[in-house]
């Protein structure tokens, strides 16, 4: 976990809470790190104003960010702007970083790495919103459509030049590429195969990679090379 400060000034070495090396951990122990007498005195005790719950399983990784933790937020914008509005309100997403605070941005969430209100691990608030959660995907439940739609809605709305950029003359295939070294788990082991097969069936397309291998596009180049494109190819999930 990163170090990281808040738009109050308080600022953590890392995430409350243990550094957990497995992603589907969402629960956090009271042996660890920031428990200990030694360390407490880190946050200060300090309490913020209000929380506003988004996190799920899966936090930090891209997709279940983007589509199980932020869509939650539609719930709290259409029932309390006010909350969303001050600036007293954190959001608890579990991913800190630019990638992080960039998307947010796109819901119309006020936040900067340098006027943070991003949040992972462990925090105390005198007050909690925490809007309905989303379904698993594989149980054919996955996010609310309301929810992915207004979500959207907004990212179009905020990047309108990059949608009406792309050029629909142009036929465009994304390949969605996962680096082995990162994980196997769901990596095409042959590859440079596939794209020469690509390459062979759609000899006038264009073809792009989408990889996770650092560093990552920017956001709004992530958006507009799923714009583009009229055929997306990767392993499920």
């Amino acid at each position: 976990k990163m170090g990281y400060c808040l738009r109050n000034g308080l600022c953590v070495p890392h995430g409350p809470g243990p550094g957990e090396d497995d992603m589907l951990a969402v629960k956090e122990k009271p042996e660890a790190f920031w428990s200990t007498p030694e360390h407490r005195h880190i946050l200060g005790g300090s309490t913020l104003d209000t929380i506003v719950v988004l996190t799920q399983p899966q936090w930090g990784a891209y997709y279940h960010f983007l589509i199980d933790s932020l869509t939650r937020f539609y719930w709290v914008k259409e029932q309390y702007p006010d909350v969303v509005a001050s600036n007293s309100t954190y959001f608890h997403v579990g991913l800190v970083n630019e990638v992080g605070q960039a998307w947010a941005r796109l819901w119309g969430i006020d936040t900067w790495t340098d006027s943070n209100r991003l949040l992972d691990g462990w925090w105390t608030a005198k007050k909690f919103y925490v809007p309905p959660s989303n379904g698993c995907a594989n149980l054919r439940k996955g996010a609310d459509p309301l929810a992915l739609r207004s979500f959207q809605d907004s990212i179009q709305a905020r990047l309108p030049l990059v949608f009406k950029a792309a050029p629909r003359h142009v036929k465009s295939v994304l390949m969605v590429r996962r680096d082995m070294n990162v994980s196997r788990a769901r990596a095409v082991t042959n590859w440079e195969a596939l794209a020469g097969v690509v390459s062979k069936v759609l000899p006038d397309w264009n073809i792009e990679t989408f990889s996770d291998t650092p560093p990552l596009p920017s956001v709004p180049e992530v958006c507009a090379m799923f714009s583009r494109a009229s055929i997306i190819i990767g392993v499920h999930g």
